[in-house]
């Protein structure tokens, strides 16, 4: 809309890309905004860092994709809180203890240029091939549990895992993996979008309360069945025995 964009992030240079300016928070020591929005995920969760530098922003605003609560919040001092999910708001009114009046959700979005349009989505699917995105800590272990199983019935079902601890800055460990699983790494978004159609299944048998779950949310675009615990936004996202299956328990 014509804005200035700065983001302050953890990126190794300086660099601009579709118009938004990346300058690494290692080397900032001044923000000065008229909005000031504020993220924090996965590493330290945390706003320490703000307490060292010098801000000036007009109207501060914290944007939260997940329950568990940041530390040092009053670092960024917020006038509102933008929430991934209704879940998430529920969840700051009643854990964080954030006034209600201070909420509003405004849910994270698939880009047009990345995830194809549903008339032209290609029809190869292997009925055998599931797919996992995301960190291993939110289901790899009972994702592979599910083939082992499923494997001892039908040999054919393979699993492939995208993401993995990298995603969260973690080391790969994931060389070795069971029969029939195999690690396809960390790839663009846009690549991520096209593999998606491949399959048949997604599978998130997490137990990690999801803020939002942008990866079921690209895999139902693609038009994968989703099978899904039925925790955090996850109920919200779907509708059961419709377009995604949710696994109570």
């Amino acid at each position: 809309l014509g804005h200035a964009a700065t983001a302050v992030v953890n990126c190794q240079t300086p660099t601009t890309i579709d118009g938004v300016q990346y300058r690494p928070l290692r080397d900032c020591s001044t923000i000065d905004a008229d909005v000031l929005i504020g993220m924090t995920t996965g590493d330290r969760l945390s706003f320490d860092d703000l307490r060292i530098r010098d801000i000036r922003a007009s109207l501060r605003v914290a944007w939260v994709q997940g329950v568990p609560h940041p530390h040092a919040l009053d670092a960024l001092a917020p006038d509102y809180v933008c929430v991934a999910s209704e879940f998430l708001r529920h969840a700051c009114i009643d854990r964080w203890g954030v006034p209600a009046e201070k909420l509003f959700v405004c849910y994270n979005g698939l880009h047009p240029d990345v995830v194809q349009p549903p008339g032209s989505i290609r029809c190869t699917r292997d009925p055998y091939r599931m797919v996992y995105v995301g960190p291993t800590a939110k289901g790899l272990g009972p994702a592979l549990e599910i083939l082992r199983r499923l494997r001892s019935w039908e040999p054919r079902f393979s699993l492939d895992v995208f993401g993995g601890d990298p995603l969260w800055g973690g080391a790969n460990t994931h060389q070795d993996m069971p029969e029939g699983a195999h690690y396809r790494g960390m790839v663009s978004q846009a690549a991520l979008a096209k593999s998606l159609q491949d399959y048949e299944y997604c599978i998130a048998p997490q137990l990690i309360e999801e803020g939002f779950g942008i990866a079921v949310q690209e895999a139902k675009r693609s038009g994968a069945v989703v099978l899904a615990s039925a925790v955090g936004a996850f109920s919200e996202l779907f509708r059961n025995h419709w377009d995604g299956d949710l696994i109570q328990g």
